[in-house]
């Protein structure tokens, strides 16, 4: 427990609440600078406080266990993250329901959970459930498509089906475009992954012109590039 927790205890309703909320404030913002083991500890404290405790839009208890989850997935602790994941994801289909874009972030956030312990079945049906969503309203939610899209492509090629992740890749270049434009630098994470699957399936010209196009945008970001 983090060195707080021996004050906290001499809090009472409805003090405790608002002491939680503070301590996921701060929970947050360590998450945002990268100390995530202060993170953790503070969101650990935080979630003893807040209860059941909701705002007028949101949860204040699933928020801290967004905290908390996030912080450990980043420290790599990834069985407790996981499993805070999909206890979030309740609370949050119950409070908002299962096609809230807010649901559809955490199915994401599962997502790189499952894929950093190997399970990639289980990380591409979270982010087919995030796509899910995010495909019933696609002109509202053109950035999420393309980040989750890219995001499948990505996983793909990591669980060796390459063949799989070019139509995903090619999806989120479609939509990065239209976000940015042909020559937007945000196309060349994408371009990258469409190289390694060309690589991968023997397709060397395929490969050679996704990584010219990779270069070409990298230059074109640096317009004063000799």
């Amino acid at each position: 427990r983090s060195t707080l927790f021996p004050y906290t205890t001499l809090f009472r309703s409805p003090y405790r609440r608002i002491l939680g909320q503070t301590l996921q404030g701060y929970a947050m913002t360590y998450l945002l600078t990268g100390e995530h083991l202060r993170a953790e500890r503070l969101a650990r404290d935080s979630l003893d406080l807040v209860g059941d405790a909701v705002n007028d839009h949101y949860s204040v208890y699933a928020n801290s266990v967004h905290a908390l989850a996030e912080s450990l997935r980043r420290q790599y602790k990834l069985e407790e993250s996981g499993r805070l994941q999909r206890e979030l994801l309740k609370v949050q289909i119950n409070r908002l329901g299962a096609q809230s874009q807010i649901v559809a972030r955490t199915w994401n956030n599962l997502s790189h959970v499952m894929r950093a312990s190997g399970k990639y079945e289980e990380a591409e049906d979270a982010l087919r459930h995030a796509l899910a969503i995010y495909e019933k309203d696609p002109r509202e939610s053109t950035f999420d498509l393309a980040v989750t899209y890219h995001n499948l492509g990505g996983l793909q090629n990591e669980a060796r089906q390459h063949t799989q992740a070019l139509p995903s890749l090619a999806r989120a270049m479609e939509l990065k475009q239209q976000l940015g434009g042909p020559r937007g630098a945000q196309l060349v994470s994408t371009l990258t992954e469409i190289s390694a699957a060309r690589r991968e399936l023997r397709d060397i010209p395929g490969a050679a012109t996704a990584l010219d196009r990779k270069s070409t945008r990298l230059n074109s970001s640096h317009p004063y590039r000799s």
